[in-house]
C-alpha cells in the first residue's frame, strides 16, 4: 500500500533510472506523474515534487507527463503549481479524455475546451486518448472512429478533436 513517505522513495527510483538511461542516451526523457491511488498518501503538489530528481542535471533532462481526466481548469492548476514547485520542468498531458466513468461521452464543446486550457496551460503537447478502432462500449469517449463494411472512418468525435486543434 503507498504510504506518505513513499513519494520520497519514488525520488529515488526516478533518479536512479534517470542516471543509467543518460549514460547510454543524451534525449529528453518522460516522468510519469505518480498516482498514490490510496487513502494513506495524499497527491498534494508538494509530495509529488518528491518523486523528481534532486540532481539539477537530471531535472533538465525531463519533461513531466500527466494524465487529466478531464482536463479541468482546477486539475490543470494542480499539475502548472506542480511545475513550478520542481523548477518549471515542461508540462506533456500525455493522455487526456472528458473522463473515465462508464459511458462518458464526448462532444465537441468538450473537444474545444480542453485542447484550448491545454493552449492556455501552454503544455508541452499532449495526446488525446484513446487512438484505437477498437470500439470501446464502456466509454464512448474513447472512440474515434467508426467500422462500416470493414473500413475505418473518422466519427464526430475525431472530427471534433479534429476542429479544436485547428
Amino acid at each position: 500500500m503507498f504510504r506518505q513517505d513513499d513519494f520520497k522513495n519514488v525520488e529515488s527510483y526516478h533518479e536512479y533510472i534517470i542516471r543509467n538511461l543518460n549514460t547510454i542516451t543524451d534525449k529528453i526523457l518522460f516522468l510519469c506523474y505518480t498516482n498514490s491511488a490510496s487513502f494513506n498518501a495524499i497527491n498534494l503538489p508538494t509530495e509529488q515534487a518528491k518523486t523528481i530528481p534532486l540532481d539539477n542535471n537530471l531535472k533538465n533532462k525531463i519533461i513531466f507527463d500527466v494524465h487529466p481526466y478531464p482536463p479541468s481548469f482546477l486539475l490543470m492548476e494542480y499539475y502548472k503549481i506542480l511545475s513550478s514547485i520542481i523548477g518549471n520542468t515542461p508540462l506533456y498531458v500525455g493522455e487526456f479524455n472528458a473522463g473515465v466513468k462508464k459511458g462518458v461521452t464526448i462532444n465537441e464543446t468538450q473537444s474545444t475546451t480542453y485542447v484550448k486550457r491545454l493552449r492556455d496551460f501552454s503544455v508541452y503537447g499532449g495526446a488525446f486518448w484513446e487512438w484505437s478502432y477498437v470500439p470501446d462500449a464502456e466509454h464512448p469517449a474513447f472512440n474515434l472512429t467508426l467500422i462500416h463494411n470493414n473500413k475505418i472512418y473518422p466519427n464526430a468525435s475525431f472530427e471534433s478533436i479534429v476542429k479544436a486543434i485547428k
